[in-house]
């Protein structure tokens, strides 16, 4: 159980009262038709997930693990011409041609320089062979590299792979559309007879009232306005039952390699296409608002709405049951998400593992195949473009917990500067966290050249530290990295986030010119006399 928020309540089951919105499928009841095969270029084809619909906007410790023996590969595709700004769905293009190199004006020195200043520092952290490093300039080009092609447990950095797939197929304006439908239209005096069905588009961000207090910033889909347009659509009284359809995606509730203390933790949830409050079950006690994995998410849903239907006058005769692909043709109503950016900029710079999960889910059912593995194959087919090295990849997951995941340091790495000079840079841009502003990079290399200039995402598992990222310089100028740590030492663990600190300094000193300066027990060591 985790407290959630700064409620103080006190004491009962809020079962369904507090379990929020769904996900909804629109076309077919029950289920998501594949969306048009993605183009090479970025053009987004409107999904059956998010019909246009104006009115109905939102309101808004272990030694390192063996590769595993079911490691896949896939080849890559040609590439193609790249648009401009940012665009929509389909496969991510290459980088838009080379961007200027850092100029002399940017002190840029010889790499031979940058190299032997970056192996000083990974020796000096005495890692062995535990952490692997890829470092490539701003043309792509690889500058530096330790073990970079190895396959790794790459813990939430993995969530940059779900974030680039889902712009490229889905487009940065995509929204989930959660409906419901009913059997046949209501009747003159508001009368449905037969079920009302909850229709799951498996969106991620369906909540409460009470999940929205409790996690204020984090986007939410609201279940109470779909209530309230199902009564303003006519509806009275329902003679059948409440029907909770979670078939969008398939019944896999749980990623392969996911350890049991997640659910206990609430690092994560069981997955489900008809989910609310981030997939738990809140309830109140002494101690303020707390939650536990829901066992049945769609039932926990469906429970939900039924009681937020009565609140608003809607008596329903039946109760709350979860079937699968129940017939009902009639739409009633429906609710939208937030855009697709906005969820995956608080999955990125957050590290929210059910949003990554829920997200990474939605590319199967987009694609056809509304599993695990089918999402998996959707992703690397909408990173084609890019030319990644997959050979010993595993993507297990959208969030980077399960043990099974693997990829390499030159993998991440290519994808982030791939999608730096993409016709998605501007929101992939938005989706990073910013060293010493945002998100998990909040804290760290405040005070220092780097501040302001380290865009990434990091990632952590009990035995692993990662981190990738991107250096910026005048104009155009840039370095990527890319920093892996399995199978750490608790020391080893703790020395690692120092050490990828200074790898970003060294490279931000030569974008920008500037002297480090090490003061006595200071870490990390500060460059001053720079320029803003």
């Amino acid at each position: 159980m985790r407290r959630l928020g700064g409620l103080l309540l006190a004491g009962v089951l809020l079962g369904a009262g507090l379990i929020g919105a769904f996900p909804e499928a629109a076309g077919v009841p029950g289920g998501m038709p594949s969306a048009p095969r993605p183009s090479v270029t970025i053009t987004p084809v409107p999904s059956s997930l998010s019909p246009p619909d104006p009115s109905s906007a939102p309101s808004a410790s272990s030694p390192s693990p063996p590769n595993p023996s079911s490691a896949a590969s896939s080849s890559p595709a040609a590439s193609a011409p790249a648009s401009p700004a940012t665009s929509s769905p389909g496969t991510v293009p290459p980088p838009a041609g080379p961007s200027p190199r850092p100029t002399a004006a940017a002190a840029d020195p010889s790499l031979a320089g940058v190299r032997d200043r970056l192996a000083l520092v990974l020796r000096r952290g005495r890692y062995g062979d535990r952490v692997a490093v890829s470092v490539l300039d701003v043309d792509g080009a690889a500058v530096f590299g330790r073990r970079a092609r190895r396959p790794l447990l790459p813990a939430s950095t993995l969530k940059l792979v779900t974030a680039a797939a889902a712009l490229a197929r889905l487009g940065p304006e995509f929204r989930y559309t959660t409906s419901v439908n009913a059997v046949r239209p209501p009747t003159r005096r508001g009368v449905v007879h037969g079920d009302l069905v909850l229709v799951g588009g498996a969106d991620p961000t369906l909540g409460t009232p009470a999940f929205g207090r409790a996690e204020p910033d984090r986007p939410r889909t609201p279940l109470e306005d779909l209530a309230t347009r199902v009564r303003a659509a006519g509806v009275r009284r329902v003679t059948g039952r409440l029907v909770a359809d979670p078939t969008v995606l398939a019944p896999q509730p749980l990623a392969a390699g996911w350890l049991p203390g997640y659910l206990d933790d609430l690092d994560t949830t069981r997955a489900s296409g008809l989910t609310v409050d981030a997939g738990r079950l809140l309830f109140r006690t002494d101690a303020g608002l707390q939650g536990r994995a829901a066992l049945d998410p769609a039932a926990v849903a469906g429970r939900a709405f039924h009681a937020l239907l009565r609140r608003r006058g809607v008596d329903i005769a039946g109760h709350s049951v979860v079937a699968t692909r129940p017939r009902a043709e009639a739409a009633l109503a429906q609710v939208r998400s937030a855009p697709l950016r906005t969820i995956v900029r608080y999955m990125t710079s957050r590290s929210d593992n059910h949003l990554a999960d829920g997200v990474f889910r939605t590319l199967g059912a987009v694609g056809g195949t509304p599993t695990w593995a089918g999402s998996a194959r959707v992703a690397r087919r909408s990173l084609r473009g890019l030319d990644l090295l997959w050979a010993g990849s595993v993507l297990a997951d959208g969030s980077g917990l399960s043990r099974d995941d693997r990829l390499s340091a030159g993998l991440l790495v290519r994808l982030q500067a791939g999608m730096w000079t993409s016709n998605l840079a501007r929101p992939w841009r938005e989706v990073m966290a910013l060293a010493g502003r945002r998100g998990t990079l909040a804290g760290r290399l405040v005070g220092t050249v780097a501040e302001r200039r380290l865009y990434g995402k990091t990632g952590t598992l009990s035995d692993v530290r990662s981190l990738v990222g991107t250096v910026v310089g005048p104009g155009d100028s840039a370095w990527h990295l890319a920093v892996i740590g399995n199978g750490l030492t608790t020391a080893q663990r703790e020395r690692l986030s120092s050490t990828t600190d200074r790898l970003v300094l060294v490279l931000a000193r030569e974008l920008h010119g500037c002297p480090l300066v090490q003061r006595a027990g200071q870490r990390p060591p500060r460059r001053e006399r720079c320029p803003a």
